[in-house]
């Protein structure tokens, strides 16, 4: 998470890219689950994550969902850092990628950004 974090534009492109064909398994996995979340949160490049993972999510779908950690991405999705989903730990842990110095994007503009990718209406 940290490398996504702090790492400028081009670094994170190449990041995002290197997932390409894991995403799935990233989102079934209890640790990779919120380093999806975390490049959620930081990644201004949203064209970029929607093609590179929301799309690979979007594909797994049936699989993603069936799994809590799988869930667990979704619902960051859809609602981020809400705590009645996620402890506090978790929020915790995310909220150490707040105020980076390289994210240039509100983080609203973000998120609402990512919700059209991922909701179809």
């Amino acid at each position: 998470m940290r490398a996504l974090w702090f790492s400028k534009a081009k670094e994170r492109k190449l990041i995002i890219k290197s997932f390409k064909g894991h995403v799935k398994d990233m989102c079934l996995n209890e640790n990779s689950c919120f380093v999806l979340c975390a490049l959620f949160d930081c990644v201004d490049d949203t064209v970029l994550v929607k093609k590179a993972i929301i799309s690979e999510i979007l594909e797994n779908l049936d699989t993603i969902t069936m799994s809590q950690s799988g869930r667990s991405v979704l619902n960051y999705l859809l609602a981020p850092r809400m705590k009645k989903i996620f402890p506090p730990s978790v929020i915790d842990m995310l909220k150490g990628g707040d105020n980076n110095p390289v994210s240039k994007k509100d983080p609203n503009v973000r998120r609402k950004e990512l919700l059209t990718h991922v909701s179809p209406g």
